[in-house]
C-alpha cells in the first residue's frame, strides 16, 4: 500500500505543473503572434531594404499640410525628429486625426517607399499637464 500512496501523491503536482506549463505556453504564443515592436520613422528607414514587406508598428507625427483624402485612401507624411515617409491608409479614419497629431501605424513598408498602413491610431493630446510642466512654462515666482 505504500507504493500506491507514493504514486498518488506525485500525480497531482505533476498534473498541476503540466497544466501551468500549457497555460503559460498558450499565453506566450498568443501575445507573440499579435505583438509588434514599435519603431520610429527614422529607425524603420535605417533598416533599408530589410524592412520592406515586414509587418511593423511605427510611432510618428502627421506632417503639417500633408494630408490628402480621396474616396477610398488617406495619404499623408509621417515624420519624427529626423525622418519622414509617405503613408497610405484605407480604413476608418479616427475623429481626432489631423495635422501634427501623434499616430501609431501598423502595416508594412513597400518597395515603392510608401508605408501601407492597415491600422491607424491617433493619440489623443493630453488636456492635462503636471504641476512641474506648468512651472517650467511659467518660471515666475
Amino acid at each position: 500500500m505504500v507504493g500506491g500512496t507514493t504514486r498518488r501523491s506525485y500525480r497531482f503536482p505533476i498534473l498541476g505543473a503540466i497544466a501551468i506549463l500549457a497555460v503559460g505556453f498558450l499565453i506566450w504564443r498568443s501575445t507573440s503572434a499579435t505583438s509588434a515592436y514599435a519603431l520610429t520613422v527614422s529607425e524603420l528607414l535605417a533598416r533599408g531594404d530589410v524592412a520592406q514587406g515586414q509587418r511593423v508598428r511605427v510611432l510618428a507625427k502627421v506632417e503639417q499640410g500633408s494630408i490628402q483624402r480621396s474616396a477610398e485612401t488617406l495619404r499623408f507624411t509621417a515624420v519624427d525628429a529626423t525622418g519622414q515617409m509617405k503613408v497610405a491608409y484605407g480604413g476608418v479614419v479616427p475623429d481626432i486625426f489631423k495635422d501634427n497629431v501623434d499616430v501609431v501605424l501598423e502595416g508594412s513598408y513597400g518597395r515603392d517607399r510608401v508605408f501601407a498602413a492597415d491600422v491607424l491610431l491617433a493619440k489623443c493630446p493630453s488636456k492635462f499637464e503636471s504641476q512641474a510642466d506648468a512651472e517650467l512654462a511659467d518660471p515666475s515666482p
